[in-house]
């Protein structure tokens, strides 16, 4: 990735383009199929971190919740082996989420 290139994208996520800046970004974006690309990368690292970030969240918020419940039941087994299945499947949910 070109140094201008990467301090434009930057800038154009942090919304802090000046007019020349945005204007020189749109003539890229629309004649340089690499910086294209770039922004495309850029964006979809993006959101890839704002998911997991939200199901990291979701998770602590399990977590939690199981360690709750089992404080207040007890240390039955069975209770046990039902609060890590469920750990398990939020943890197969996150992971599906985060690369499919």
């Amino acid at each position: 990735m070109k140094e201008d290139h990467q301090i434009l994208i930057e800038k154009y996520f942090s919304n802090s383009l000046s007019n020349h800046e945005q204007i020189e970004f749109d003539r890229l974006l629309k004649n340089d199929k690499e910086f294209k690309d770039e922004i495309e990368l850029y964006n979809s690292l993006e959101n890839h971190l704002e998911i997991k970030s939200q199901y990291s969240s979701q998770i602590d918020t399990i977590k939690s919740t199981v360690s709750s419940a089992h404080k207040q039941n007890g240390s039955n087994q069975k209770k046990k082996t039902l609060i890590s299945i469920i750990a398990l499947i939020a943890l197969a949910l996150l992971l599906y989420f985060i690369f499919f």
